[in-house]
């Protein structure tokens, strides 16, 4: 236990300053200190002592930070979790045209799954099942076609902004 005190003594600050810069926030920084040290606390009977500690503990707190910046990106395509303004019935035809143009100029892939889950408002899961892939990989397609979306209608009329909540 004492190596696991000493360890925490001489490295906490290194550790810190690496996740303040990953993830650029205090709070999220010190919560990471201590999930680092406690997950090298977990692990401490499979280190083989061969890698400086300093470099374990980093390598510990670089997989914590793909973590939270995972978990930080599903967090913000749930948070997106949306149907953009679909044209009316009613819409100008030259509005629905745009529309269909458009999305016929995005990559396959996100064509399919915007369709999916804007046109036909299914929910992630089912649009994962119906294309058999994962539902992350759902959502990080939705997230990438839309944000593929508003540059291309932004592009086209830059005065107006692309709604998409």
């Amino acid at each position: 236990m004492t190596d696991l005190t000493h360890l925490f003594d001489d490295h906490k600050d290194t550790v810190y300053r690496f996740l303040r810069y990953q993830l650029q926030s205090h709070e999220d920084a010190c919560d990471g200190v201590q999930e680092v040290f406690l997950r090298a606390w977990k692990a401490w009977n499979g280190y083989r002592r061969e890698a400086n500690p300093r470099t374990w503990l980093l390598s510990i707190a670089r997989y914590y930070a793909i973590d939270v910046i995972r978990k930080r990106r599903r967090n913000a395509i749930d948070f997106v979790d949306h149907v953009p303004d679909q044209p009316s019935p009613d819409a100008p035809a030259s509005y629905r045209l745009e529309l269909e143009e458009t999305l016929a100029t995005l990559r396959p892939n996100y064509r399919q799954v915007f369709l999916l889950r804007c046109i036909e408002d299914l929910p992630i899961q089912e649009v994962a099942r119906i294309l058999g892939w994962t539902s992350a990989r759902v959502q990080v397609t939705y997230f990438r076609a839309v944000r593929e979306l508003r540059v291309l209608l932004a592009d086209e009329d830059p005065g107006e902004d692309v709604n998409v909540r």
